[in-house]
């Protein structure tokens, strides 16, 4: 009867945080990897929860990207009705995303607890920098659909290495590749609102998230993990995660375009610093 308290006061505590980080995450088109890995690291490692074994920085890399495939799934389908996804830049983007997707859980295959998070923690504080000092973009009148100019072959060129290079980070930390794409689309989109490139973001993360989610769930894992599981998953911590991520989508979906204050913008900047922080002590302690 213990027992069963316990797993049922986990999951509700891992579902609520969940719908949390992808409500905030929503509402900037990042994936949710950002807060998802180091709250997984952290709880992980807590006494009396399951995960302190080699597997857990995986894990939590894995599950991430589970969350994020569901947050953008249920932020895409509001953001279709509005009309706001730029759906050629996303999908060049999109399509270039599953080769890199497979090198990065190829890579993250090789690598140990404590270099897979570092890699991670060193990369979202970095992002977390540049979110802090960039201004956003003013909104301006949007453009009709139909008289969106296609991307010139430099653009193309320049989608397809970011496709590429967003498929190895999300599946290699976790983070769905918004920290990337919303800043790409931020310059490259003509006549485009800030609401837009969140949406063409969250887009592109639905795609680069299920192949790595997909990968993750079929490779062998090397480092072993609790049970049950499957893959590179806990279940217990990945299905209470993924039900709060796809609730949360549509919270954040709503939250987006209530949230655009630059300081709101700065804050979260912070946060993904103090996360990146917090992944490091956890790793060197």
């Amino acid at each position: 009867m213990t027992v069963v308290v316990m797993i049922a006061s986990e999951f509700w505590i891992l579902l609520v945080a969940a719908f949390f980080i992808s409500s905030i995450s929503g509402a900037f088109g990042i994936g949710g990897g950002t807060l998802t890995v180091p709250f997984l690291i952290f709880i992980g490692s807590l006494p009396g929860w399951p995960g302190k074994e080699a597997g857990l920085a995986h894990t939590a890399v894995a599950i991430s990207l589970l969350t994020a495939l569901f947050l953008s799934l249920s932020a895409s389908t509001s953001n279709i009705i509005s009309r706001r996804i730029h759906f050629i830049p996303g999908l060049i983007v999109s399509s270039f995303s599953l080769p890199g997707s497979y090198l990065g859980v190829a890579i993250s295959s090789s690598l140990g607890f404590n270099e897979l998070a570092l890699i991670f923690a060193f990369i979202v504080m970095i992002t977390g920098f540049v979110g802090f000092f960039r201004k956003g973009k003013r909104e301006e009148g949007q453009e009709a659909e139909d008289s969106r100019p296609r991307p010139t072959i430099g653009q193309i060129l320049m989608y397809s290495i970011s496709g590429f290079f967003v498929g190895v980070l999300s599946a290699l930390t976790g983070l769905g590749g918004g920290v990337v794409l919303v800043p790409l689309f931020l310059w490259t989109l003509p006549g485009s609102k800030a609401s837009e490139a969140v949406a063409t973001s969250s887009f592109c993360i639905v795609f680069s998230a299920f192949y790595g989610s997909v990968l993750y769930a079929f490779q062998e894992n090397m480092s072993p993990i609790p049970e049950p599981s499957l893959g590179h998953y806990y279940l217990p911590f990945a299905i209470p995660f993924a039900i709060g991520a796809l609730l949360g989508g549509f919270s954040g979906a709503i939250l987006k375009n209530k949230v655009q204050g630059l300081h709101l913008k700065r804050g979260f900047a912070i946060v993904q610093i103090l996360a990146g922080l917090a992944v490091i002590a956890r790793t060197l302690t």
